[in-house]
């Protein structure tokens, strides 16, 4: 810092392990590579080469040379990757990050149905190599994970191996963990529901309350094979009922 500001908070010194900063170069030529080295290195703590734009990117081994050479890793988008496992080419992957000699990868399922269980045996056979960082969630809109759901993904692939998760929104903040309002999609909390009617003594607004309810616990399964709160959703869902539990139960559960 160029000087000190009351009630700032110190950021913490490399290498980190909270707080860190993720960067998508979209397709930086080396020379603008090397200005935002100088003008930022410090707060960045690892670039992704978003999307598939290393496939187009002039002198790529050149650009990933210079964030190395300011001790900031590199990693693929996970999209690249989906499009390589889309084609039954994940042996050519790992080629290409041992060629450019990266030492992250990202595996995703955001652009591309992948069951989990293979998702996970992907997960299980990069950490071999590289250390891996996952993207939990999809980018098409109109698809939503029940949060318990999420929590189970994010667990079992850690347990894979991944060393961080990332949780899907996109720029937008309208998928993903988002709905399209731009909430965040969360569980209602038991203690919620008690409070809602703790010293209430009118049966209609005890109705109206249990009504409300109604819409924030049924979940619906989807085409998807996954499960949402959404009570109107869009995908397509045939089949709902009312949670057994306030806390919506994962199904099967």
């Amino acid at each position: 810092m160029n000087f000190n500001l009351d009630q700032v908070p110190q950021r913490t010194s490399k290498p980190r392990e909270h707080g860190l900063t993720m960067v998508m170069d979209k397709g930086l030529g080396v020379r603008q590579t090397e200005d935002f080295i100088e003008s930022a290195s410090e707060f960045i703590d690892i670039v992704k080469l978003g999307f598939g734009s290393s496939m187009i990117t002039p002198n790529l081994q050149k650009k990933i040379d210079v964030y190395r050479a300011a001790g900031i890793p590199v990693y693929l988008g996970g999209t690249l990757l989906e499009a390589f496992i889309i084609r039954k080419k994940f042996d050519d992957y790992l080629r290409l990050i041992e060629k450019l000699h990266l030492t992250h990868a990202e595996v995703s399922d955001g652009s591309i149905s992948l069951p989990h269980s293979q998702k996970l045996d992907y997960i299980r056979k990069l950490a071999k190599h590289v250390t891996v960082i996952t993207e939990v969630g999809s980018k098409e809109e109109g698809i939503i994970i029940h949060p318990n759901k999420w929590i189970e993904m994010i667990e079992s692939e850690v347990q894979a191996g991944a060393w961080k998760v990332i949780a899907e929104a996109r720029e937008s903040g309208t998928v993903g963990i988002y709905r399209p309002s731009g909430k965040a999609h969360v569980v209602p909390h038991q203690q919620n529901y008690f409070e809602s009617f703790s010293g209430e003594n009118d049966l209609g607004s005890s109705n109206k309350r249990r009504t409300d309810l109604f819409h924030q616990t049924t979940w619906r399964q989807c085409k998807s094979r996954e499960y949402c709160t959404e009570r109107d959703h869009r995908c397509g869902s045939f089949t709902y009922r009312i949670a057994k539990r306030y806390l919506l139960p994962v199904p099967g559960s």
